[in-house]
């Protein structure tokens, strides 16, 4: 059962997540906006905040007394409540995440490691993948003697009750659940670009603005004409996604620092290859939670390719066939916003890159037998370049094998920060494996990707513009 504390710094935590959410929506808002609704918000958010922190002060001088009491009949020191350094303690070490680990923790991961790490990185990341591990064989796993290890070290083990998952699980406590969210952030180029909303419960509004006040001429003695802020609503609601992965029944107490890392890894890069499947691939069909990614969404405008304003057809249906001003043409196609607001850049895949842009850009004149023998620098046009596998590996006609822009200002993705694991040894039964079934949740929505005209004048782009080949 969750003390009073760690309910309370759960409490504060997501206090600051979404203040941190509010100032940002605050600091971006144009010039001219009406803000008074983010003020109040955030005065709310601060007066809430001074209340947990005075609450957390109450409650810590308690845990302390608690700690205190059971130093003194263990004669040790362990860290403090919801995994969070212990106030006043000194025999833990600072670590980069805000975490501590005694030097039993330090020594015991030491010895629970084959080899290097391939995942979790930091000056802490053998403690950490020791305690994921010891966390997951003691909750999940239900082995008695990692639970018990884990309780007693302030690792809280917490089954999910809420009526989504019906089927159970346990959900991943804070400090490891941060952990899991910076190895998408590594491995994930839609997360990693796009605007990320926090999301405390399944379901999220947002304001988008569309349009601004705007000036006109008035003579003298006429009536001024009116003009107002426009703007809509973006929806998120949290989908569910699954992972099963099959693992050997029998636990190495040798390696648990690789279990926690290896486990951690698995974990991260599934959840990062599916958010970026359907950020930029995504149909709108079940098998995608109903999400449309940037590229669908661009085609989706019009039959007429020519027609879309975000999009500029290439000079043939092979990528052999592309030139120069193609790929100019559409750095020119994205509004001057974008470059002035975020910061443009390419998305593709690494067969692209390597077939079509890195050629154009060593086949300018002056190139040396160095700068051949080195490669180009991963930027095109003065821009980075973004590589991801879920872009088309070979050429095809009307496809969109390039985006180009600023992914925080089209898309948005809902993080709803939470993920569970549950194990099984019946799925497997046969191969002697046992499964470990992770789900989370979070959306994607794509919504500004501009319009089609039939009318070039009536055309206007959005803030991801990309190159499509032609039909034929």
């Amino acid at each position: 059962m969750a003390t009073k504390l760690q309910e309370t710094l759960l409490k504060l935590q997501a206090t600051q997540l979404q203040q941190t959410a509010t100032f940002k929506k605050y600091d971006e808002a144009p010039a001219g906006t009406d803000t008074s609704a983010l003020e109040t918000e955030i005065e709310t958010n601060n007066g809430e905040l001074k209340s947990l922190n005075d609450e957390i002060e109450r409650l810590t001088k308690i845990e302390e007394m608690r700690t205190a009491a059971t130093d003194a009949s263990k004669g040790i020191s362990r860290i403090g409540p919801g995994g969070l350094p212990q106030p006043g303690a000194n025999t833990g070490v600072a670590t980069a995440h805000g975490y501590q680990f005694d030097a039993e923790i330090k020594s015991l991961a030491r010895a629970s490691r084959i080899g290097s790490l391939k995942h979790i990185k930091g000056d802490d990341a053998d403690e950490w993948a020791y305690k994921f591990a010891r966390w997951f064989l003691g909750s999940v796993g239900g082995i008695t003697k990692h639970a018990q290890w884990a309780t007693e070290h302030g690792i809280e083990i917490k089954a999910q009750v809420e009526s989504i998952n019906t089927a159970g699980g346990f959900l991943v406590p804070p400090e490891f659940s941060s952990r899991l969210i910076d190895l998408r952030d590594e491995y994930g180029i839609f997360r990693r670009n796009a605007y990320v909303e926090p999301m405390m419960s399944d379901t999220k509004t947002i304001p988008r603005r569309l349009g601004g006040v705007q000036f006109y001429f008035v003579g003298e003695g006429q009536t001024g004409t009116e003009s107002q802020m426009s703007g809509d609503l973006v929806s998120l609601v949290a989908k569910k996604i699954m992972a099963i992965v099959p693992r050997s029944s029998e636990v190495d107490e040798d390696a648990l620092v690789n279990l926690g890392d290896t486990l951690a890894g698995e974990l991260g890069t599934a959840a990062a290859e599916k958010e970026d499947l359907c950020g930029f691939n995504a149909d709108g069909t079940s098998g995608y939670g109903g999400i449309v990614g940037l590229r669908p969404k661009l085609k989706n405008l019009s039959a007429t390719r020519a027609n879309i304003a975000g999009l500029v057809v290439a000079s043939g249906n092979l990528w052999s066939e592309i030139v120069l001003r193609d790929l100019t043409a559409v750095k020119g196609r994205l509004p001057a916003y974008a470059y002035r607001r975020g910061t443009p850049k390419w998305f593709t895949s690494q067969s692209f890159w390597a077939n079509v842009m890195e050629p154009l850009a060593l086949a300018a004149g002056g190139v040396t037998a160095a700068e051949i023998a080195r490669g180009t620098e991963e930027r095109f046009l003065g821009y980075p370049v973004e590589k991801t596998e879920v872009f088309p590996h070979v050429e095809a006609n009307d496809d969109i094998p390039l985006l180009f822009g600023d992914l925080k200002l089209s898309s948005t993705l809902g993080d709803r920060r939470q993920m569970t694991l549950k194990i099984s040894d019946e799925y497997k039964f046969a191969e002697d494996l046992i499964t470990i079934r992770a789900t989370a949740r979070f959306d994607i929505n794509n919504h500004d990707v501009g319009n089609a005209d039939a009318t070039a004048a009536n055309r206007v782009a959005g803030p991801v513009v990309g190159l499509i080949t032609a039909a034929s």
